[in-house]
């Protein structure tokens, strides 16, 4: 068996039950073990509109993360640090 990755087909999140699916290499990731692979999606996702689709966050700016102790925050904290947000 090869490398085991969980992400997202497409940006509609849509798709899941297909047998195969096409998806972009940029929204696949590495999976540390199939609990935390079957976690993350949803929350990952939810920061990701947070910052990228809803507040449209571009590099070098600065963002306030509220509630960066639970879930989604921590994970919008951790998309800000990797694109260089202050």
């Amino acid at each position: 068996m090869g490398t085991r990755y969980y992400g997202a087909t497409n940006e509609q999140f849509s798709g899941a039950y297909a047998e195969h699916a096409l998806a972009s290499a940029r929204r696949m990731a590495k999976t540390l073990n199939f609990f935390r692979a079957a976690l993350a999606p949803v929350v990952t996702v939810t920061a990701w509109q947070m910052l990228f689709e809803h507040a449209q966050v571009t590099a070098g700016q600065t963002v306030l993360i509220l509630g960066a102790a639970g879930n989604v925050g921590a994970y919008a904290v951790q998309l800000a640090a990797r694109l260089a947000l202050t």
